[in-house]
């Protein structure tokens, strides 16, 4: 075995990026797919490869075995419970007859993609077959088929109707039917990239004509993604009417009419050998996000330039952005435009400043800096006015961002605090809220008592205060659905502290109905300066998490306050990250 012979340690084998990655995926399918018990790899797979498959099979508890000799040597990776049915290989000689007919099945309808990798990289045995290929048509008609008629929801029905590009549904089908080559333009959220292939579809059906697409996508993720959206709007398997063949991965069956795949897997059926015969076989080829030019996309059109004089009956869509739609339709003369407006929503974004300056961060000296900026009056503006436009649940906001040693020692002053009689105990919980950072509005775990009700039940003015000057909240409610003001009058009658309560609570009140109700504009200047920070701010903000942190390492703990603080802050949603 290549490179683990010797001294038993890990081989050092390098391969490429993409191919460990295809590799990693293939395994990682095959241990989880229960009905099989075997997995070959092509055979143009080269020696470095094999001996990577061999020591990364070792930690999935499996098995690999090395087959053939030369050009013709490939990989079979086994599951240990059919160690056992493994032997010696099997050969199976072809006639001569044999052979060209197997070859012109493969040429005409493809094969899976180990096919046909082994077959090209087994010249001796069919020396004419291209490298790539599309699985096209039924093998019963040898030729196309009509699409079924759709299945969809009338939810996805309506859904769709109610894109920007469903009012040119039938402009779209009359100059495609006039044209042979036809240009659309249209922004992010038109809807250009499932439906126009879906409306394809439908006029083949309505008609029972037979119709075989192909739609280019720039990238494999596109592609499979795509092909998956259109499938569950026909409210179909991924594979039937719609699939996709993507480099080493297909979903597609022998009645598939819409075939996603990239740009650089249809340039290499067009400049194969079988190219024509490919050609014959297609309606319809729509290259979408045509804009985004790379050597595929470029090439890809200078070919299907030269091929349509060639093919006169296929009909070419190319979909594009608004960006140089005019350009694509000089280069093939003239063809006719469409542009479709899109339907765009509101984007905002948040640089690495805001975030810092917004969310609560492990940093501590992140924290350092926000702490001595606290103190300044545009500061605290902006965050009384925050606090009341998105305030929190109580029992959220209590322990946000606090780990268990923290909770139990705010736990441990709020009981010191109620049990001793002395309003200097609540000195080491000032300390931990304008020190430390911590909520000023913590309740305790099991009372739900927090420091303003405890201050008010005992009747300390000075303390009760000063806490709602540094932002406590006199309307949060504890066990029995008690505030502060329940329970100081409740114990103590209306005295000073209760005027105090009570002044806070109908501010508290008066400011959370203006901000609902009509979100005046010193209110929204106080969510700007929480969302954007002062220039000086942001650069110390910046200046000292990045002399903190190491650049080449993804921050996972500053992620995860970030997505607290959006699922805190926000509404129901969902949440994308990339990494």
């Amino acid at each position: 075995m290549a490179g683990s012979k010797g001294g038993g340690g890990k081989p050092n084998i390098n391969i490429e990026e993409d191919v460990r990655i295809a590799i990693h995926y293939m395994i990682d399918k095959f241990v989880q797919d229960e009905k099989l018990n075997e997995f070959d790899f092509p055979v143009s797979f080269t020696r470095e490869h094999r001996a990577y498959i061999h020591d990364y099979v070792k930690n999935k508890s499996l098995k690999s075995r090395s087959h053939g000799k030369g050009n013709q040597r490939y990989l079979t990776i086994y599951k240990s419970n059919i160690l056992s049915l493994i032997h010696d290989d099997a050969s199976l000689e072809l006639s001569d007859t044999s052979q060209k007919y197997i070859q012109q099945v493969l040429n005409k309808q493809g094969g899976f993609q180990k096919e046909i990798a082994d077959s090209y990289a087994n010249r001796k045995l069919f020396p004419s077959l291209t490298a790539y290929t599309l699985n096209l048509g039924s093998p019963n008609n040898c030729g196309k088929c009509v699409p079924p008629p759709t299945n969809a929801s009338m939810a996805v029905l309506q859904e769709r109707h109610r894109l920007p590009i469903s009012p040119y549904r039938d402009t779209i089908m009359n100059c495609l039917n006039q044209n042979q080559v036809m240009i659309i333009s249209g922004s992010t959220g038109s809807g250009k990239t499932t439906q126009i292939p879906q409306y394809i579809l439908e006029s083949s059906t309505l008609r029972g004509e037979p119709c075989q697409i192909i739609c280019t996508q720039p990238r494999r993720l596109s592609a499979i993604t795509v092909a998956d959206r259109v499938s569950y709007e026909r409210n179909e398997s991924l594979g039937q009417t719609v699939g996709y063949q993507i480099r080493l991965e297909s979903r597609l069956s022998p009645l598939t009419n819409l075939i996603f795949c990239t740009n650089g897997v249809l340039l290499r059926c067009l400049m194969g050998k079988n190219a024509n015969s490919i050609l014959n076989d297609l309606t319809h080829i729509i290259v979408d996000e045509v804009h985004e030019r790379d050597q595929y996309s470029d090439f890809l059109l200078i070919s299907l330039r030269e091929k349509v004089l060639q093919h006169t009956k296929i009909k070419i869509i190319l979909m594009s952005a608004t960006i140089e739609s005019n350009t694509f339709s000089r280069y093939f003369n003239n063809a006719p435009l469409i542009e479709i407006p899109g339907r765009l929503f509101p984007i905002e974004s948040f640089f690495l400043e805001d975030i810092l300056y917004r969310v609560d961060s492990y940093n501590s000296k992140i924290n350092e800096v926000r702490r001595q900026y606290k103190g300044t009056p545009d500061f605290a503006r902006a965050l009384g006015a925050q606090q009341q436009m998105h305030r929190l649940p109580s029992d959220v906001a209590s322990t946000a961002n606090m780990d268990d040693e923290t909770i139990l020692l705010m736990n441990d002053i709020l009981e010191l605090c109620w049990i001793e009689n002395s309003p200097d105990d609540f000195n080491h919980f000032f300390y931990l809220v304008e020190d430390e950072n911590n909520p000023i509005n913590f309740q305790h775990t099991e009372t739900k008592m927090t420091a303003l009700m405890i201050a008010a039940a005992k009747g300390y003015v000075n303390v009760v205060k000063r806490l709602l000057d540094m932002g406590a909240d006199p309307s949060v409610k504890g066990k029995h659905n008690f505030t502060a003001l329940d329970w100081s009058v409740s114990i103590n009658g209306y005295n000073g502290c209760s005027q105090l309560l009570e002044m806070a609570s109908q501010q508290s009140q008066a400011l959370a109905a203006a901000s609902s109700s009509s979100c005046s504009s010193s209110a929204l200047l106080a969510q700007q300066q929480m969302q954007s920070p002062p220039k000086h701010l942001a650069k110390i903000l910046l200046d000292v998490y990045q002399s903190t942190t190491n650049d080449d390492k993804i921050d996972h703990r500053l992620i995860f306050d970030v997505i607290s603080y959006i699922c805190a802050q926000l509404g129901p949603g969902g949440i994308l990250v990339f990494l």
